[in-house]
């Protein structure tokens, strides 16, 4: 692995199970980072649609009022079974 080569050139003076456990832990840190940027991505750009679907309905635009909340269930995953 070149981050266990690249510890011992450097001197690190750490053990390969050391540095294997040390970048265990920062990938699950990067995992929930993500999860969570992910999160409050989704829920600014839900929020964004909701504004527009208001601002929308208020000009009466009811093709743009459709087109958010088709985006908004789209962002969720919510799919139309047809019925």
């Amino acid at each position: 692995m070149e981050i266990i080569h690249y510890a011992t050139e450097q001197g690190w003076d750490k053990s390969e199970r050391q540095i294997e456990n040390y970048i265990r832990k920062a990938r699950q840190l990067l995992l929930e980072d993500a999860r969570l940027e992910r999160t409050e991505w989704l829920s600014e750009a839900l929020a964004r649609l909701r504004r527009a679907e208001r601002d929308a309905g208020a000009l009466k635009q009811p093709a743009i009022v459709i087109q958010s909340v088709l985006a908004q269930a789209k962002l969720i995953g919510w799919k139309d079974d047809g019925a």
